[in-house]
């Protein structure tokens, strides 16, 4: 069976195609990382992302960062930034 998205993701500037196609999920949120770039790009929408730059060996401290932010929020009263 072949999957298709209705609406055609848009590559975050700085993110490769190449590490784009290996790492991005059918559902979202999702996150890819770019290590030719050194880019951490948070996908949350087809045409809905933000990009950080993120050198390898902080890459571990920003992914721990980033579920803990998302593990301290709840459903309700949620802030969005």
């Amino acid at each position: 069976m072949k999957l298709a998205r209705q609406k055609q993701i848009a590559i975050p500037v700085g993110v490769c195609l190449g590490c784009f196609n290996a790492q991005q999920q059918l559902r979202f949120p999702f996150l890819v990382y770019c290590s030719h770039n050194e880019t951490l790009a948070v996908i949350r929408g087809p045409d809905e992302h933000a990009t950080f730059q993120c050198a390898p060996q902080q890459l571990e401290n920003v992914l721990r960062q980033l579920g803990q932010s998302a593990d301290g929020q709840s459903g309700e009263g949620r802030q969005r930034h």
